[in-house]
């Protein structure tokens, strides 16, 4: 059984479950001719990124719905509606906030 733990702890104590995390974001910063192969690569590392954060339990509930859906189908999973322009704007907009709240939140834990 995991501990539930606030998202400052476990980023700072330890710090080997943003490995993950940050390596996706290296590979993705790469110049390769290889497009296909990198963005692979970085996928699957976010993917274990998310795999731990699973597993640990630090997930919101809408998180951790949102990643459910993703495993069952990633080559098709999208946040973002492919109909409605506005609607797609709209989630484009909600999911910019949410990963600037997110990135302030790990910039004071570290």
């Amino acid at each position: 059984m995991y501990l539930k733990l606030s998202l400052c702890t476990v980023l700072t104590f330890p710090r080997y479950l943003l490995i993950n995390y940050r390596l996706a974001d290296l590979i993705l910063r790469l110049s390769s001719k290889d497009r296909k192969s990198t963005l692979q690569k970085a996928r699957e590392a976010y993917e274990r990124y998310l795999s731990l954060l699973d597993n640990y339990e630090i997930l919101s509930t809408a998180d951790k719905k949102l990643y459910n859906n993703y495993t069952e189908s990633p080559t098709t999973f999208s946040t973002i509606s492919t109909t409605d322009p506005n609607a797609r704007r709209g989630a484009k907009i909600a999911n910019f906030k949410q990963e600037k709240e997110l990135k302030k939140k790990l910039e004071v834990c570290l």
